[in-house]
Protein backbone atom coordinates (compact mmCIF):
# COMPACT_ATOMS: atom_id res chain seq x y z
CA UNK A 1 0.00 0.00 0.00
CA UNK A 2 1.52 3.59 -0.66
CA UNK A 3 1.75 5.92 1.87
CA UNK A 4 2.11 9.45 0.77
CA UNK A 5 1.92 12.37 3.62
CA UNK A 6 2.07 15.53 3.87
CA UNK A 7 4.97 17.07 4.88
CA UNK A 8 6.08 17.95 8.21
CA UNK A 9 8.24 20.52 10.34
CA UNK A 10 11.37 19.12 11.73
CA UNK A 11 14.36 21.22 13.59
CA UNK A 12 17.57 19.84 13.14
CA UNK A 13 20.51 20.24 15.56
CA UNK A 14 21.86 23.29 13.60
CA UNK A 15 18.83 25.22 14.45
CA UNK A 16 17.29 25.80 10.90
CA UNK A 17 14.14 24.20 10.10
CA UNK A 18 13.27 21.55 7.26
CA UNK A 19 10.16 20.13 5.58
CA UNK A 20 10.21 16.18 6.04
CA UNK A 21 8.83 14.38 3.15
CA UNK A 22 7.02 10.86 3.55
CA UNK A 23 6.37 8.70 0.77
CA UNK A 24 6.69 4.89 0.94
CA UNK A 25 6.61 4.72 -3.15
CA UNK A 26 9.88 6.54 -3.46
CA UNK A 27 13.42 5.95 -2.80
CA UNK A 28 14.10 7.09 -0.27
CA UNK A 29 11.35 7.44 1.59
CA UNK A 30 11.57 10.29 3.80
CA UNK A 31 12.91 13.54 1.24
CA UNK A 32 14.25 16.42 3.83
CA UNK A 33 14.20 19.82 1.86
CA UNK A 34 15.56 22.75 3.54
CA UNK A 35 13.71 25.93 4.83
CA UNK A 36 16.99 27.99 5.45
CA UNK A 37 15.29 29.43 8.30
CA UNK A 38 15.41 29.43 11.55
CA UNK A 39 12.44 31.34 12.93
CA UNK A 40 9.45 28.55 13.27
CA UNK A 41 6.75 31.41 12.60
CA UNK A 42 8.33 31.86 8.97
CA UNK A 43 9.27 28.10 8.69
CA UNK A 44 5.60 27.13 9.42
CA UNK A 45 4.65 30.00 6.54
CA UNK A 46 7.25 28.08 4.10
CA UNK A 47 6.09 24.97 4.79
CA UNK A 48 2.23 25.76 4.14
CA UNK A 49 3.22 27.05 0.83
CA UNK A 50 5.41 23.58 -0.06
CA UNK A 51 2.94 21.35 0.94
CA UNK A 52 0.12 23.43 -1.18
CA UNK A 53 2.60 22.75 -4.39
CA UNK A 54 3.23 18.99 -3.17
CA UNK A 55 -0.47 17.97 -2.97
CA UNK A 56 -1.27 19.59 -5.69
CA UNK A 57 1.36 17.85 -7.76
CA UNK A 58 3.27 20.93 -8.67
CA UNK A 59 6.53 20.15 -6.24
CA UNK A 60 8.15 17.18 -6.20
CA UNK A 61 10.98 17.15 -3.84
CA UNK A 62 12.58 14.18 -4.96
CA UNK A 63 12.76 15.15 -8.67
CA UNK A 64 16.27 15.84 -9.82
CA UNK A 65 14.88 18.69 -12.42
CA UNK A 66 16.04 22.02 -12.15
CA UNK A 67 14.10 24.96 -11.31
CA UNK A 68 14.33 26.79 -14.27
CA UNK A 69 12.99 23.65 -16.21
CA UNK A 70 9.55 24.54 -15.05
CA UNK A 71 7.32 26.89 -16.80
CA UNK A 72 7.17 30.29 -15.05
CA UNK A 73 3.47 29.76 -15.51
CA UNK A 74 3.52 27.11 -13.43
CA UNK A 75 6.05 28.68 -10.50
CA UNK A 76 5.02 30.71 -8.22
CA UNK A 77 6.81 32.77 -6.36
CA UNK A 78 6.99 31.44 -3.22
CA UNK A 79 8.12 28.14 -4.66
CA UNK A 80 11.07 30.23 -6.83
CA UNK A 81 11.84 32.30 -3.35
CA UNK A 82 12.63 27.98 -2.25
CA UNK A 83 14.55 27.19 -5.53
CA UNK A 84 16.55 30.47 -5.56
CA UNK A 85 17.65 29.83 -1.77
CA UNK A 86 18.53 26.46 -2.69
CA UNK A 87 20.88 27.93 -5.52
CA UNK A 88 21.98 30.41 -2.85
CA UNK A 89 22.77 27.51 -0.21
CA UNK A 90 25.34 25.95 -3.15
CA UNK A 91 26.11 29.06 -5.40
CA UNK A 92 26.87 32.50 -4.15
CA UNK A 93 26.61 35.83 -6.23
CA UNK A 94 30.69 35.59 -5.64
CA UNK A 95 30.86 31.62 -6.51
CA UNK A 96 30.69 30.79 -2.73
CA UNK A 97 27.39 29.43 -0.79
CA UNK A 98 25.86 32.45 1.01
CA UNK A 99 26.45 31.69 5.35
CA UNK A 100 23.69 30.48 7.36
CA UNK A 101 22.75 33.55 8.84
CA UNK A 102 22.69 35.35 5.11
CA UNK A 103 20.25 32.56 4.10
CA UNK A 104 18.47 32.77 7.01
CA UNK A 105 18.04 36.75 6.54
CA UNK A 106 17.13 36.49 3.00
CA UNK A 107 14.73 33.77 3.38
CA UNK A 108 12.55 36.20 6.08
CA UNK A 109 12.46 38.81 3.91
CA UNK A 110 11.65 37.16 0.56
CA UNK A 111 8.83 34.86 2.76
CA UNK A 112 7.66 38.43 3.43
CA UNK A 113 7.84 39.78 -0.15
CA UNK A 114 6.01 36.54 -1.82
CA UNK A 115 3.41 36.52 1.21
CA UNK A 116 2.43 40.45 0.03
CA UNK A 117 1.63 39.18 -3.37
CA UNK A 118 -1.18 36.77 -4.34
CA UNK A 119 -0.70 33.18 -3.59
CA UNK A 120 -0.99 32.12 -7.31
CA UNK A 121 1.52 35.27 -8.48
CA UNK A 122 4.34 34.26 -10.44
CA UNK A 123 7.82 35.95 -10.71
CA UNK A 124 6.53 37.49 -14.15
CA UNK A 125 3.68 39.07 -12.17
CA UNK A 126 6.10 41.04 -10.06
CA UNK A 127 5.89 45.16 -11.10
CA UNK A 128 7.95 47.62 -10.08
CA UNK A 129 5.39 48.94 -7.92
CA UNK A 130 5.13 45.69 -5.81
CA UNK A 131 8.83 46.42 -5.21
CA UNK A 132 8.52 49.60 -3.99
CA UNK A 133 5.81 48.86 -1.71
CA UNK A 134 7.63 46.35 -0.49
CA UNK A 135 11.34 47.94 0.43
CA UNK A 136 9.32 51.20 1.02
CA UNK A 137 7.04 50.33 4.15
CA UNK A 138 6.85 52.80 6.43
CA UNK A 139 7.91 51.08 9.46
CA UNK A 140 11.36 49.92 8.49
CA UNK A 141 14.30 51.56 8.99
CA UNK A 142 16.59 53.50 6.00
CA UNK A 143 18.75 50.42 6.27
CA UNK A 144 16.52 48.00 6.26
CA UNK A 145 14.14 49.38 3.80
CA UNK A 146 17.44 49.33 0.90
CA UNK A 147 18.52 45.39 2.81
CA UNK A 148 15.14 44.30 1.63
CA UNK A 149 15.11 46.32 -1.66
CA UNK A 150 18.60 44.44 -2.25
CA UNK A 151 17.25 41.09 -1.19
CA UNK A 152 13.87 41.43 -3.87
CA UNK A 153 16.48 42.81 -6.81
CA UNK A 154 18.93 39.39 -6.05
CA UNK A 155 15.83 37.24 -6.35
CA UNK A 156 14.37 39.15 -9.17
CA UNK A 157 17.73 39.16 -11.15
CA UNK A 158 17.82 35.59 -10.51
CA UNK A 159 14.41 34.93 -12.09
CA UNK A 160 15.23 36.70 -14.65
CA UNK A 161 18.63 34.95 -15.80
CA UNK A 162 16.24 31.34 -14.83
CA UNK A 163 13.83 32.26 -17.77
CA UNK A 164 11.13 32.76 -15.23
CA UNK A 165 10.46 36.74 -15.51
CA UNK A 166 11.44 38.85 -19.08
CA UNK A 167 13.14 41.54 -16.61
CA UNK A 168 13.84 42.19 -13.24
CA UNK A 169 11.01 44.40 -11.65
CA UNK A 170 13.44 46.05 -9.28
CA UNK A 171 15.51 48.07 -12.09
CA UNK A 172 12.17 49.92 -12.59
CA UNK A 173 11.49 50.96 -9.30
CA UNK A 174 13.93 53.36 -7.21
CA UNK A 175 16.82 52.00 -4.76
CA UNK A 176 15.85 53.43 -2.05
CA UNK A 177 18.36 55.97 -0.12
CA UNK A 178 20.25 56.12 3.24
CA UNK A 179 21.64 59.06 5.27
CA UNK A 180 24.96 58.74 5.77
CA UNK A 181 25.45 59.27 9.85
CA UNK A 182 28.72 59.33 11.27
CA UNK A 183 29.90 56.04 12.62
CA UNK A 184 29.41 55.46 16.23
CA UNK A 185 33.06 54.38 17.89
CA UNK A 186 33.68 54.78 21.59
CA UNK A 187 36.48 57.17 22.20
CA UNK A 188 39.44 56.22 25.29
CA UNK A 189 37.72 58.14 27.88
CA UNK A 190 34.67 56.48 26.74
CA UNK A 191 36.25 52.40 26.90
CA UNK A 192 38.17 53.48 29.84
CA UNK A 193 34.89 54.42 31.74
CA UNK A 194 33.11 51.26 30.33
CA UNK A 195 36.40 48.82 31.66
CA UNK A 196 35.78 51.26 35.20
CA UNK A 197 32.52 50.07 35.31
CA UNK A 198 33.47 46.64 34.48
CA UNK A 199 36.25 46.84 37.20
CA UNK A 200 34.08 48.17 39.93
CA UNK A 201 31.34 45.75 39.15
CA UNK A 202 33.68 43.02 39.53
CA UNK A 203 35.42 44.50 42.88
CA UNK A 204 31.78 44.06 44.34
CA UNK A 205 30.72 40.90 43.16
CA UNK A 206 34.28 39.41 44.81
CA UNK A 207 33.27 41.28 48.24
CA UNK A 208 30.04 39.24 48.18
CA UNK A 209 31.67 36.34 47.47
CA UNK A 210 34.49 36.90 50.26
CA UNK A 211 31.78 37.90 52.81
CA UNK A 212 29.54 35.02 51.85
CA UNK A 213 32.54 32.01 51.90
CA UNK A 214 34.41 33.47 54.76
CA UNK A 215 37.79 35.16 54.01
CA UNK A 216 39.58 34.21 50.46
CA UNK A 217 37.58 31.36 50.16
CA UNK A 218 36.16 30.98 46.77
CA UNK A 219 36.02 34.41 46.51
CA UNK A 220 36.97 35.09 42.77
CA UNK A 221 34.08 32.51 41.84
CA UNK A 222 32.02 33.96 38.87
CA UNK A 223 34.19 36.95 38.73
CA UNK A 224 33.71 39.10 35.87
CA UNK A 225 37.10 40.34 35.10
CA UNK A 226 37.75 38.41 32.05
CA UNK A 227 34.71 40.63 30.17
CA UNK A 228 37.17 43.53 30.23
CA UNK A 229 39.87 41.50 28.09
CA UNK A 230 36.88 40.65 25.71
CA UNK A 231 36.40 44.22 25.14
CA UNK A 232 40.10 45.25 25.36
CA UNK A 233 40.60 42.60 22.62
CA UNK A 234 37.31 43.41 20.53
CA UNK A 235 39.11 46.92 20.11
CA UNK A 236 42.59 45.72 18.99
CA UNK A 237 41.55 43.01 16.63
CA UNK A 238 38.20 44.33 15.09
CA UNK A 239 36.79 40.87 15.38
CA UNK A 240 32.83 40.33 14.97
CA UNK A 241 30.85 39.36 17.71
CA UNK A 242 30.51 35.71 16.76
CA UNK A 243 34.17 35.44 15.63
CA UNK A 244 35.35 36.57 18.80
CA UNK A 245 33.30 33.82 20.64
CA UNK A 246 33.97 31.17 17.82
CA UNK A 247 37.88 32.21 18.83
CA UNK A 248 40.47 29.20 19.83
CA UNK A 249 43.86 29.14 20.48
CA UNK A 250 45.20 27.18 17.51
CA UNK A 251 43.81 30.35 15.63
CA UNK A 252 46.80 32.53 17.35
CA UNK A 253 49.61 32.15 14.52
CA UNK A 254 52.72 34.19 16.07
CA UNK A 255 52.15 37.41 15.90
CA UNK A 256 49.12 37.10 13.41
CA UNK A 257 45.34 35.87 14.58
CA UNK A 258 44.13 33.66 11.79
CA UNK A 259 40.29 33.91 11.11
CA UNK A 260 38.91 30.78 9.65
CA UNK A 261 35.57 29.00 8.89
CA UNK A 262 35.10 25.75 10.23
CA UNK A 263 32.58 23.27 11.40
CA UNK A 264 31.40 25.78 14.44
CA UNK A 265 31.19 29.24 12.66
CA UNK A 266 31.56 30.15 9.73
CA UNK A 267 33.02 34.23 8.91
CA UNK A 268 30.22 36.48 7.35
CA UNK A 269 32.02 36.77 4.14
CA UNK A 270 33.17 33.61 3.85
CA UNK A 271 36.55 34.69 3.42
CA UNK A 272 39.51 33.78 5.91
CA UNK A 273 41.86 36.35 6.91
CA UNK A 274 44.89 37.15 9.06
CA UNK A 275 44.62 40.11 11.82
CA UNK A 276 48.26 41.54 13.11
CA UNK A 277 48.47 41.32 16.58
CA UNK A 278 49.54 44.72 18.40
CA UNK A 279 51.46 44.71 21.46
CA UNK A 280 47.89 45.41 23.63
CA UNK A 281 46.22 41.97 22.19
CA UNK A 282 49.45 39.76 22.47
CA UNK A 283 49.78 40.93 26.51
CA UNK A 284 45.64 40.05 26.70
CA UNK A 285 46.37 36.22 25.27
CA UNK A 286 49.98 35.63 26.97
CA UNK A 287 48.19 36.86 30.65
CA UNK A 288 45.67 34.45 29.37
CA UNK A 289 48.18 31.31 28.74
CA UNK A 290 49.57 31.73 31.92
CA UNK A 291 46.13 31.61 33.82
CA UNK A 292 46.08 27.79 32.93
CA UNK A 293 46.64 25.21 30.86
CA UNK A 294 44.68 24.69 27.42
CA UNK A 295 44.10 22.82 24.38
CA UNK A 296 44.56 24.45 20.75
CA UNK A 297 40.56 23.90 20.37
CA UNK A 298 39.97 25.20 23.69
CA UNK A 299 37.87 28.87 23.27
CA UNK A 300 40.67 31.88 24.15
CA UNK A 301 37.96 33.42 26.08
CA UNK A 302 35.51 31.61 28.53
CA UNK A 303 32.67 32.77 30.64
CA UNK A 304 32.05 33.59 34.28
CA UNK A 305 31.74 29.78 34.50
CA UNK A 306 34.49 28.49 32.63
CA UNK A 307 32.28 27.71 29.55
CA UNK A 308 32.83 29.09 26.08
CA UNK A 309 31.59 32.29 24.98
CA UNK A 310 27.58 32.70 23.57
CA UNK A 311 26.70 35.86 21.17
CA UNK A 312 24.09 36.64 23.43
CA UNK A 313 25.40 36.92 26.98
CA UNK A 314 28.14 38.66 25.92
CA UNK A 315 26.11 41.00 23.95
CA UNK A 316 23.71 41.45 27.21
CA UNK A 317 26.68 41.82 29.37
CA UNK A 318 27.76 44.97 26.88
CA UNK A 319 24.66 46.65 27.79
CA UNK A 320 24.55 46.25 31.31
CA UNK A 321 28.42 47.67 31.72
CA UNK A 322 26.90 50.37 29.47
CA UNK A 323 24.35 51.58 31.95
CA UNK A 324 26.89 51.41 34.34
CA UNK A 325 29.09 53.87 32.65
CA UNK A 326 26.50 55.72 31.67
CA UNK A 327 27.21 55.55 28.06
CA UNK A 328 25.01 56.62 25.24
CA UNK A 329 22.16 53.59 24.84
CA UNK A 330 23.25 54.12 20.82
CA UNK A 331 26.74 52.10 21.62
CA UNK A 332 26.45 48.38 21.19
CA UNK A 333 29.25 44.96 21.22
CA UNK A 334 29.55 46.02 17.57
CA UNK A 335 30.96 49.69 18.12
CA UNK A 336 33.79 47.99 19.52
CA UNK A 337 34.54 46.61 15.79
CA UNK A 338 33.96 49.67 14.82
CA UNK A 339 36.35 51.16 17.05
CA UNK A 340 38.93 49.04 15.53
CA UNK A 341 38.05 50.53 12.65
CA UNK A 342 37.83 54.30 13.46
CA UNK A 343 41.58 53.99 14.89
CA UNK A 344 43.35 53.04 11.94
CA UNK A 345 41.70 55.34 9.64
CA UNK A 346 42.43 58.23 12.28
CA UNK A 347 45.97 56.71 12.16
CA UNK A 348 46.49 56.70 8.26
CA UNK A 349 46.07 53.13 7.55
CA UNK A 350 45.13 52.84 3.40
CA UNK A 351 41.07 51.75 3.02
CA UNK A 352 42.54 48.45 1.43
CA UNK A 353 44.32 47.37 4.41
CA UNK A 354 41.30 48.35 6.89
CA UNK A 355 39.31 46.17 4.69
CA UNK A 356 41.63 43.65 5.13
CA UNK A 357 41.78 43.50 8.35
CA UNK A 358 38.20 43.79 9.07
CA UNK A 359 37.06 41.13 7.01
CA UNK A 360 34.89 43.27 4.64
CA UNK A 361 33.79 41.50 1.24
CA UNK A 362 33.08 44.62 -0.47
CA UNK A 363 35.84 47.47 -0.03
CA UNK A 364 32.42 50.14 -0.96
CA UNK A 365 30.88 49.30 2.71
CA UNK A 366 34.59 50.14 4.25
CA UNK A 367 34.32 53.52 1.98
CA UNK A 368 30.81 54.29 3.22
CA UNK A 369 31.85 53.16 6.95
CA UNK A 370 34.80 55.12 7.49
CA UNK A 371 34.61 58.17 4.01
CA UNK A 372 34.73 60.74 7.27
CA UNK A 373 37.42 59.48 8.96
CA UNK A 374 39.43 58.52 5.94
CA UNK A 375 39.22 62.76 4.64
CA UNK A 376 40.44 63.90 8.30
CA UNK A 377 43.25 61.96 8.10
CA UNK A 378 44.46 62.59 4.70
CA UNK A 379 43.82 66.21 5.33
CA UNK A 380 46.06 66.09 8.34
CA UNK A 381 48.79 63.66 6.36
CA UNK A 382 48.84 66.54 3.75
CA UNK A 383 49.53 69.27 6.27
CA UNK A 384 51.84 67.30 7.81
CA UNK A 385 53.69 66.28 4.42
CA UNK A 386 54.33 70.18 3.38
CA UNK A 387 55.53 71.55 6.92
CA UNK A 388 59.35 71.68 5.58
CA UNK A 389 58.11 73.40 2.74
CA UNK A 390 58.58 77.61 2.28
CA UNK A 391 55.16 79.05 2.34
Amino acid sequence: MNVRRPPTLFRKRTGFYYALFYDSARAPARKWVALHVKNRRVAEGQLARVAARYLEGHEDPWSAVPAHAAPASVLTLAHAVTRFLDARALDGPRGRPLAPRSLEQRARSLAAFAAALPPEATPADVTPADVRRFAERPALSEWSRRTYFGHASAFLEWCRAEGLAPTNAAQGAHRPTVTRRAVLYLDPDQIARLLAAIDAHAEHVEAERRSIHGGARGARAGTVRWYADVVRFAVYTGLRLGELCALRWNAVRGPYLAVTSDADHRTKSGHERTIPLVPQARAILDARREAGPHAPADPVFRNTFGGPLSEASTSRLFRTYREKAALPATLTFHTLRKTCGVALASAGVDIRTIQSILGHADIRLTGQIYTDVLKSSLNAEMHRAFERYAA
